[in-house]
């Protein structure tokens, strides 16, 4: 772990470069932009279909109560939002959903399929970066950031702005990939990152760069600890961390401590 102020940075990894936060933000909104469309169906052949099954436990991990009001940063193409909506509403209970996104065609892409699947009561859209939230403080009961705090260009800034708007005893809860604990596995999982990704991106996307900095960026993220470091530098407590595939994929939930 580094022992440099992290709030300090000016630089961040983008793939296996380090540039500017600016360069960054500017280069991941190219690429969603460029992917929006083939999104799902990338996802589904990348993970063999385990996403969906990542993001089911990911959000059966959520605390719910009556009228709850969630965030949804990075919502992407509305997964989590969806499977927060249906164990609701399989519970009766009323809620309010703000769903955002950095990129605007990723936001345009999720409202359209959650609207044809019937899914769009008490749900709001708005285009958003993480690092700077439009909303008050004090002002969601939880926030959910799945597979795409990586691509965030200033996390602890996002992580700070996550804790600001929630209320007193809100939960934080990201899901993202990391490096598999087994070194034989993480062997494995590299051979396939590194070569047939980008294959694949090519092939079904027809952009082998994007699917490139997909496995760029997830060798580059920083790891559980340091990760739990920053969420504690935020200032949330309670840090549990879950591990799906191996280590290749955790789910990080924490607390806003209650005044």
């Amino acid at each position: 772990m580094s022992n440099a102020d992290p709030s300090k940075k000016t630089t961040t990894t983008y793939g296996l470069k380090t540039v500017s936060f600016s360069e960054k933000r500017k280069g991941v909104q190219s690429i969603f932009s460029a992917v929006s469309n083939h999104y799902d169906l990338m996802n589904d052949l990348m993970s063999g279909f385990q996403h969906r099954l990542w993001k089911k436990w990911f959000v059966a991990d959520f605390p719910l109560k009556p009228n709850l009001k969630h965030l949804d940063v990075a919502t992407g193409t509305g997964d989590i939002t969806a499977a927060l909506v249906r164990r609701l509403e399989r519970h009766n209970l009323g809620y309010q959903i703000t769903a955002t996104d950095f990129n605007n065609d990723m936001l345009k892409k999720g409202k359209e399929q959650l609207i044809d699947k019937g899914i769009f009561k008490n749900i709001s859209w708005q285009q958003a970066n993480a690092e700077d939230l439009p909303f008050e403080k004090d002002c969601f009961d939880s926030y959910s950031i799945a597979f795409g705090i990586r691509n965030v260009a200033n996390v602890p800034a996002a992580l700070v702005e996550a804790y600001r708007c929630l209320v007193p005893g809100g939960s934080f809860h990201c899901l993202e990939f990391g490096q598999p604990d087994n070194q034989v596995v993480k062997m494995a999982y590299d051979r396939y990152a590194f070569n047939v990704l980008p294959l694949i991106g090519k092939l079904v996307a027809k952009n082998r760069p994007a699917y490139q900095y997909l496995a760029e960026s997830i060798e580059t993220f920083m790891k559980p600890e340091e990760f739990s470091h920053l969420l504690v530098e935020a200032g949330f407590s309670n840090i549990a961390i879950k591990s799906y595939a191996g280590g290749l994929v955790r789910a990080y939930h924490a607390r806003k401590e209650k005044e």
